[in-house]
Parts: C-alpha cells; sequence; structure tokens
C-alpha cells in the first residue's frame, strides 16, 4: 500500500491510540487522583465505597485504554483495519457494559 491508501489506516490507528491514552489519563484521574467529577453527575457523597468505586472505574479505563492502543497497534501491523475495528469496538462496548454495571455497586443513585 502507497501514500493515499494508507493514509485512512494511519488516521484510524492514530485516532485509536489517542483514545486509548486518554482512557489511561481517565483512569487515573478517577481511579487514583479521585476526580469523581469527570464522571458526569457522580459526587463521591453519593458513593457507598468510594475507593472500590475509584480501583474498579481504574481498572476498567486500563483495560479499555490496553484494548484501544493494541487495536491501534494492529491495525499498523496487519492493515485489516475493518476486522480491528469491528473487534475493538465490541470488546470496548463489553467494557463499558461490565463499567456501568460495575460501578452501580458502589454508587447510591
Amino acid at each position: 500500500m502507497t501514500g493515499p491508501q494508507v493514509a485512512p489506516m494511519v488516521a484510524i490507528a492514530v485516532i485509536l491510540a489517542i483514545t486509548g491514552v486518554a482512557s489511561f489519563i481517565f483512569g487515573h484521574l478517577i481511579g487514583d487522583k479521585r476526580r469523581f467529577t469527570l464522571i458526569n453527575g457522580y459526587t463521591e457523597e453519593k458513593m457507598l465505597e468510594p475507593d472500590r468505586f475509584a480501583r474498579w472505574m481504574r481498572i476498567c479505563y486500563y483495560i479499555m485504554g490496553l484494548v484501544l492502543l493494541a487495536s491501534a497497534a494492529l491495525i499498523v501491523l496487519t492493515r485489516a483495519v475493518v476486522a480491528v475495528v469491528l473487534v475493538s469496538t465490541i470488546l470496548v462496548a463489553g467494557i463499558l457494559i461490565v463499567m456501568t454495571v460495575g460501578a452501580r455497586r458502589y454508587y447510591r443513585i
């Protein structure tokens, strides 16, 4: 592949990598720095177990970041853009579902 054919693939990989790094940053800020305000509407006053909530969110965001960074690397290495994006989308959706369901254990609605 050359020039115009490679540009969209690289752009997708860069977007996935940036999103993966952002996920690590969110995981650090929420999990280690307790910046719960980054999650829309969440306040520490409504948390049943703030420490466990923070740890849960950090783990979920880190896993999501790994999936996104691995997806970016796989796109560059294999050039299988459609397959990698499809699988990573399914994995990230699953992580978000698990994150949301798990967070409800530590948060009073």
